[in-house]
């Protein structure tokens, strides 16, 4: 191929080199030219393989959608737009990338900077001012260093070109040091950035209630379950949600660990490490995961089988339940099209029909050419890729058959309005998940109808990301004291230094400051306490992590008596130095104390139905505050242990043996009188073995 270097005259204006530029890169480059659907006045440009289009819109519209019909006033002016388009060409022509929409972000802003200073898109005039305005605007976006890296390439590149000042060779981007993109939401960004990626607790809480409705047959859509199980997958392993894709039908695998208990693992492809990686699933999430594979393979089972019927490249209707009992070559009304499509006779259907034969008359149409002319010309247009959900060529591996993918949905399945296509089967794209996960208003819609999960079931609102589970996962493990070697293996890292993205390590954050002669800052590490040697019998048995602590109650003893009332359990084990209790311990506070003067103040005005209440809540109160107190306390050192003492706990196990022994006739002895100090347990323990030994006597 022979490649056109395009070289600037310097007793031309910069105007004249710009226009000389454009008409190089739009008559003589040929890059792209043989490809379906590009065109150089296109505002869209398919130019990449099963990679969404770059469009060359504005700064206003940057956000628009991507079906949105596209009209004049949301594309980039001219010249800005024939140069990006220059540029692009020009730029894959010598070097081939993937990163072209990075550079029209980057012409988005300079269009912007420019507009705002007056001076429309005359990009010639382009100086300093107008390079810091385009900073400003790139703080916006999360990675504003590396987007403005690529806007200073090109500036240079102009430069070279002789289009914009020289002075343009010796620019800079403020986005390094303290600004820069790793210190700011990178491997060294503070805890509180990181903190802020780890999805909603209320999301998390809401999401497992409705997952716990499924164990009702009837109790959860299809869109629900959907949700829900692939929720609860990215909880098992930390998974990208992309890579749902590629689950297949089998992807629960099992295997003996090394003490001869069952493993389960999930398998499936990992596009970053290009290969088939098995991920181990924690114990406590095993029966979740089981759960809402065998959830899923429930509700894509009928695609799956359609699936495979297209794979056999038939030419004869499929005859699913409501097809009507006729030849392939018999007559067929209106009402058995509709059957036959699985839609009542609607405008919908006659569309249908209307596209592929180009009349809405019914003369001649057989259940045979209904199929041949309509639905399978139908089916390849919604999978262009079949029998894969993608492009085989876009993977050094082959992807699974749609038949073989453990999410193969029927058409219209997730629809709010269409009945489920009984003929026609669909990929999974991961905004089908997403969506359902946001709690954007679509006020821009011809529907705003919510496809929120939360509005749905009558939860407040709140958007969840679907890479903040995989935030959740890293962050538990490291603080469980799991290495980040086994936590980036975990992941599918191609490096562990890209884990320090989701942890806050302080060993890593002073390795790389003493490296440059700073002097790290303090940083707390949330991590359990150290046990005391009296705990340790205790937490041999199955232990759980609560948002407070540690929950020393044995599973032996059944189910807690004391769910979501930690704060008044004695069993409840906290750690000075612990950010998410002291959160919860805050919140908990400001909320009650915040009640508690509305109360007062509606008690000083004369009601007095509050009066009972504030009485109970006082001493409740007052706990909250010492404990909040002695969590902040910088005399007690991170990493002690904290435990309530003058809980008044309720068990019903302990009713049952004090009924028990006095029934008997014995008497229960105060613990103030023992002369052994010994801890409520094992006094429950002596009483509970004096009466069966007294029993045994008595019997």
């Amino acid at each position: 191929m022979k490649i056109i270097n395009f070289v600037p005259r310097k007793d031309l204006s910069r105007l004249e080199n710009l226009n000389g530029f454009i008409e190089l890169c739009k008559s003589q480059l040929n890059l792209w030219g043989g490809n379906p659907g590009w065109d150089w006045d296109n505002i869209s440009w398919p130019i990449y393989k099963n990679i969404r289009s770059i469009r060359f819109t504005n700064w206003e519209h940057r956000g628009i959608h991507i079906h949105a019909i596209s009209t004049p006033n949301i594309s980039l002016s001219q010249p800005i737009l024939d140069l990006a388009k220059s540029y692009i060409r020009y730029r894959h022509t010598l070097a081939p990338h993937k990163n072209a929409a990075k550079e029209v972000v980057a012409f988005r802003v300079i269009e912007a900077a420019l507009i705002a200073d007056g001076l429309g898109s005359d990009i010639t005039k382009f100086n300093e001012k107008h390079l810091n305005a385009c900073f400003d605007l790139l703080r916006c976006y999360k990675a504003p260093g590396a987007l403005a890296s690529y806007l200073l390439d090109i500036l240079k590149r102009l430069a070279t070109l002789s289009i914009i000042t020289s002075k343009a060779q010796f620019w800079v981007h403020p986005f390094v040091g303290r600004s820069s993109d790793s210190s700011v939401n990178g491997p060294k960004a503070s805890s509180e950035t990181k903190s802020k990626k780890l999805p909603d607790q209320n999301a998390l809480l809401a999401l497992a209630e409705i997952f716990s409705k499924g164990y009702v047959d009837g109790a959860l859509d299809d869109i629900d379950i959907m949700v829900t199980s692939i929720v609860a997958l990215l909880l098992s392993v930390p998974m990208r949600v992309a890579e749902v894709l590629r689950l297949t039908t089998n992807c629960l695998k099992t295997d003996l660990d090394k003490n001869g208990q069952t493993q389960y693992y999930l398998n499936y492809w990992v596009p970053k490490i290009n290969a088939y990686d098995k991920k181990a699933i924690p114990a406590t999430m095993a029966p979740i995961a089981i759960e809402a594979i065998k959830r899923l393979l429930k509700i894509t089972h009928k695609a799956r089988e359609l699936a495979k019927y297209y794979e056999a490249n038939p030419t004869s209707f499929y005859r699913h339940d409501l097809c009507p009992k006729i030849g392939d070559h018999d007559a067929i009304t209106r009402d058995q099209i509709a059957d036959a499509v699985g839609h009542k006779y609607n405008d919908s259907v006659m569309h249908l029909i209307e596209i592929h034969l180009g009349t809405k008359s019914m003369e001649g149409l057989t259940l045979a050419k209904l199929w041949n002319e309509v639905v399978i010309p139908e089916h390849k247009k919604i999978n262009p890729h079949f029998p894969y959900q993608e492009s085989v060529e876009s993977s050094l591996s082959k992807p699974p058959k749609m038949s073989d993918c453990l999410l193969c949905f029927s058409n219209f399945q997730f629809h709010p309005r269409n009945i489920t296509s009984p003929i026609l089967v669909c990929g999974f794209t991961p905004a089908q998940f997403t969506l359902r996960l946001s709690s954007r208003d679509r006020v821009d819609r011809k529907n705003p109808r919510t496809m929120c999960i939360f509005n749905k079931h009558g939860y407040k609102a709140v958007r969840l990301k679907s890479h903040s589970l995989r935030h959740f996962l890293n962050h538990l493990a490291y603080h469980a004291g799991i290495k980040v070697e086994l936590i980036a293996e975990w992941s599918s890292r191609a490096s562990v230094n890209q884990t320090f993205v989701y942890v806050d390590d302080a060993k890593y954050l002073e390795t790389k400051t003493r490296a440059r002669n700073i002097e790290p800052a303090p940083q707390v590490r949330e991590y359990l306490p150290p046990i005391e040697e009296s705990l340790a019998e205790s937490l041999r048995d199955p232990h759980q992590r609560t948002v407070y602590g540690l929950c020393l109650r044995s599973w032996k003893a059944g189910p807690c008596n004391k769910t979501f009332d930690c704060l008044n359990c004695s069993e409840l084990l906290m750690c000075k130095g612990d950010k998410i209790a002291l959160g919860m311990v805050k919140k908990e506070h400001e909320n009650l104390k915040a009640t508690f003067d509305n109360a007062k103040k509606a008690l000083e005005n004369g009601e007095r139905s509050a009066t009972r209440w504030m009485k109970l809540t006082e001493p409740y109160l007052e706990k909250l505050s010492q404990l909040e107190n002695i969590l902040t306390n910088p005399d007690i050192p991170d990493g002690s242990p904290i435990q309530a003492t003058d809980c008044n706990d309720f068990s019903l196990e302990q009713s049952i043996v004090r009924k028990k022994i006095t029934d008997a006739g014995l008497q229960l002895m105060d613990a103030s009188s023992l002369k052994l100090k010994l801890s409520p347990q094992v006094i429950d323990e002596l009483y509970q073995l004096k009466f069966e030994e007294q029993e045994k006597k008595n019997g």
